[in-house]
């Protein structure tokens, strides 16, 4: 045997529990383009491990887990914007190379992966036209890159997570990283990335909820995704990208939180990074939670009602004024209830809201008022974020593909086609995909190969079906069947033969690749 095949399968052994080898990546990072010396692997005394995992870190036979983002300095977590008033949005701080979990399906072990530390902006402050303005509150963004082992090195996927949790356990980076003891949280989004790395694309996943964590924030995820687009640009030498002027092109997509980002990044690029202009092919997504306070109606009482408590949490994260109003309207049992999302992930407030009335007021409710969201500063932070509004004021000039199911638990399915008509009335490109497969999140993979296909043909620079100011809308039965379009056909494609393309059998994605 190889000894390169014995090292993978040492390391797919260590893996399985949530293991890994120690390697010259875990002591230093790099941070201005310079060297830094770090602490080495956290305490083996780590109260997080098991005690197999003690046992073997004891030996120095692999590293403990990576300590959690708000103890790990590269995060910044605790920086002052102070601290960064010289610095422009999507300045680069710091890097450091790492290397990525693998899952079946993903084989990690062939990708070069970097962690960048880049300033970013909020609209903490901001208020009116300023929203699209560069001021508001400096932060400091984080984003995870990885570049397949064929990159085309000219083509950037920005994918936006479907990260729904306002503590930093929660982020995506940490997560995606081989070491951490929450391996598993990462499935749902390198479920998504083999198709990606297939078409030669270098792939960027920012943390959406910033520094802050702020869940829900639309404004502050729709800038952090542009600056760490900027932060690549500033890194391309690292990362082997090629420069703007050698044809280097950005596309995005997200889906429910992560579309949310991805098409308030296009609502305010123009605006907010003109820099970026004549250089994202288009913004993909689906599930769109355009207007909160509406979703919000919509999930109370059933059983993704958490969905309320993380997004409150995550606002009260953004602003100051939001935290104070909504600590003052929570009962004792609705700090009892919403401080878990303040505390833990998704699936711990989702479970502790399941079917619940989570805005419910006296006697025994979780806020002492009956309406907590008609409150004024409430509102106005809803209305902030409420892409409804602001596509009626001003329209991205990039084109846009919007998929959602028109049975969806979570969002009122006609916030797709008011978003799209306020878009075309601002001669906006755009192509709305209407799926009549019930449920928010089999949306995400029935729309799936159909966003896959339609990247590729923006990034090939093919003639787009939509026009500015027409849309196409079309409402199918299945997902799926959005890849027998006029265009897809032309190429010889049918359902079974792109969808094969896009998104791999689940014999590829269960046979390990265990030798190159």
């Amino acid at each position: 045997m190889c000894p390169g095949r014995r090292l993978r399968l040492a390391d797919r052994a260590l893996g399985c529990f949530g293991l890994r080898r120690i390697t010259k990546n875990d002591r230093n990072y790099k941070d201005g383009y310079e060297q830094v010396k770090v602490p080495s692997d956290p305490p083996r005394d780590n109260p997080n491990m098991g005690w197999f995992h003690r046992l073997l870190a004891g030996m120095g036979l692999v590293a403990s887990t990576w300590p959690h983002p708000d103890k790990d300095p590269f995060y910044g977590i605790n920086s002052k914007p102070a601290a960064l008033q010289n610095h422009k949005p999507g300045d680069v701080l710091r890097w450091r190379p790492i290397e990525i979990t693998s899952f079946p399906g993903l084989d990690a072990e062939h990708l070069k992966a970097y962690q960048i530390a880049f300033v970013t902006t909020d609209d903490v402050g901001l208020d009116g036209s300023n929203l699209y303005a560069t001021g508001g509150r400096t932060q400091i963004g984080i984003a995870t890159v990885m570049v397949p082992p064929k990159a085309t090195f000219d083509k950037v996927l920005s994918m936006q997570p479907k990260t729904d949790g306002a503590n930093s356990i929660c982020r995506t980076s940490y997560s995606l990283r081989k070491g951490t003891e929450d391996r598993f949280a990462s499935l749902s989004e390198s479920t998504f990335l083999p198709p990606f790395f297939d078409e030669g694309w270098v792939v960027s996943i920012p943390d959406l909820g910033g520094q802050f964590d702020a869940f829900g924030d639309g404004l502050g995820s729709g800038r952090l995704v542009l600056d760490s687009m900027k932060a690549m640009i500033k890194l391309r030498d690292t990362i082997g990208l090629k420069s703007l002027d050698q044809g280097l092109r950005f596309g995005l997509w997200g889906y429910s939180a992560g579309a949310q980002a991805t098409f308030w990044a296009a609502q305010l690029q123009h605006k907010y990074a003109p820099e970026l202009d004549n250089h994202v092919v288009g913004y993909a997504g689906g599930g769109l939670p355009a207007d909160l306070e509406a979703c919000a109606h919509r999930l109370n009482h059933n059983f993704a009602a958490g969905l309320i408590v993380g997004i409150v949490a995550g606002l009260s994260n953004a602003y100051p004024d939001f935290a104070r109003k909504v600590n003052s309207l929570l009962t004792k049992k609705g700090h009892s209830l919403y401080d878990i999302a303040l505390q833990k992930c998704w699936a711990d407030y989702m479970l502790a809201s399941f079917g619940k009335d989570v805005l419910t007021g006296p006697p025994d409710g979780y806020f002492n008022v009956n309406d907590p969201l008609s409150d004024p500063i409430v509102q106005s932070k809803l209305a902030k974020n409420n892409l409804l509004l602001a596509a009626q004021h001003h329209a991205p000039q990039v084109p846009l593909y919007l998929t959602g199911s028109l049975v969806d638990e979570a969002i009122p399915p006609e916030q797709m086609q008011m978003v799209t008509d306020a878009w075309a009335k601002g001669n906006a490109t755009i192509e709305l995909i209407k799926d009549q497969t019930p449920g928010h999140a089999l949306n995400c993979f029935t729309s799936y190969p159909g966003t896959v296909r339609w990247l590729r043909e923006r990034f090939d620079g093919k003639e787009n079906a939509a026009k500015p100011g027409k849309p196409v809308v079309r409402t199918v039965l299945n997902g799926l069947m959005s890849l027998d379009s006029p265009e897809a056909k032309q190429e010889g494609e049918c359902n079974t033969c792109a969808c094969l393309r896009s998104v791999r059998s689940l014999a590829d994605r269960l046979r390990p690749a265990l030798c190159s």
